[in-house]
């Protein structure tokens, strides 16, 4: 997560490969795997009622909701990073493979 909010991959020598395109001029910017398997960069910190408000999203992976068990994501050393479900099997990824 750079400073001015935007979630960028980056490939050394080469230069960016994937953005989330949420700069913006906060700094408190950050991403967030979210146990429902929603991967959302979140611009502040306010929750009320334990909740965050979709003001706040800047941007998603929009795999929410799927109830396929733990997630994760690799920065693969192909280029690519994927979002893993518990079963192994991708469910997002920046299809930044070979670049």
């Amino acid at each position: 997560m750079q400073a001015d909010c935007n979630l960028v991959l980056y490939h050394i020598g080469v230069g960016p490969l994937w953005a989330s395109n949420t700069a913006c001029s906060r700094r408190d910017g950050h991403m967030e795997l979210q146990p429902d398997g929603n991967a959302v960069v979140y611009v502040g910190s306010v929750e009320r009622w334990g909740l965050r408000s979709p003001a706040d999203a800047r941007w998603a992976s929009n795999t929410w909701g799927r109830n396929d068990g733990a997630h994760r994501i690799d920065v693969q050393d192909d280029g690519n990073t994927v979002m893993y479900n518990e079963a192994n099997e991708a469910i997002w990824a920046t299809n930044t493979a070979g670049r």
